[in-house]
């Protein structure tokens, strides 16, 4: 089952899944990602007018939405080294160093 929740900071205008994907207000509809030259997704969110764009990686969106991150870690490691797998069971916070690992 699909969950959807809104992105912080947005007011209602973004949300997004635990399997991933990004949902606009603007649009009315999902948001195709982008790939970036190191193979995560992005999306590009407005806060506002086209001054408040932000890039922002999908796997971090969902990890931010859906997985409790008590230590405060920075990064999101993706479980089974399959960057276009943002499914929240895919995904993890940890720190820079078990990232690296």
């Amino acid at each position: 089952m699909e969950v959807w929740k809104n992105i912080v900071g947005y007011d209602g205008r973004y949300r997004v899944s635990n399997r991933g994907r990004v949902w606009s207000a603007y649009k009315n509809d999902v948001l195709v990602p982008n790939r970036m030259t190191h193979g995560y997704f992005c999306v590009h969110l407005y806060a506002g007018g086209k001054g408040t764009r932000k890039v922002v990686t999908v796997h971090k969106l969902v990890a931010t939405a859906f997985i409790d991150n008590p230590q405060e870690l920075r990064e999101v490691n993706h479980k089974d080294f399959d960057r276009q797998n943002n499914r929240v069971c895919n995904l993890e916070w940890v720190s820079r160093a078990q990232n690296v690992q």
